[in-house]
């Protein structure tokens, strides 16, 4: 079951990653990832979703962490993309919240490869959904 798997793919990654093995989490990682996407999003639970975010977010801060902005930059808009289906779907909090902290570190993202205005319009974006 792909709920099963996904999660099972991402603990792995973040146990390879506590041993130090940031090669090997990264590929748990990427499997998540490649799980999910043989599965049309339509029919992921909101368990896959969740865990799914969960290996975004860690490959989005390996690939910008080893210098490629524009690979994390793309990872974190597909994480505020699934966030903002969550939260239309039931209204999360939590989620609202992940958004916001997703939103923050694309607009950083973009400034630092030099996108000022699509960083300042993330922040924007930020401002009405803090409203």
């Amino acid at each position: 079951h792909l709920d099963e798997l996904v999660e099972l793919r991402l603990e792995r990654g973040l146990v390879q990653k506590e041993l130090g093995r940031l090669d090997e989490a990264e590929t748990c990682w990427r499997e998540v990832v490649a799980a999910a996407d043989l599965v049309a999003e339509a029919e992921w639970s909101k368990q896959t979703r969740l865990e799914l975010l969960g290996a975004l977010h860690n490959l989005a801060r390996v690939e910008s962490e080893r210098g490629d902005l524009r690979a994390g930059m793309q990872r974190m808009e597909r994480c505020v993309a699934i966030e903002q289906s969550i939260v239309a779907a039931d209204g999360s909090l939590d989620m609202q919240m992940n958004q916001v902290r997703s939103r923050i570190n694309l607009a950083a993202m973009r400034r630092a490869l030099g996108e000022a205005d699509r960083a300042r319009e993330e922040l924007v974006a930020l401002r009405t959904l803090l409203a």
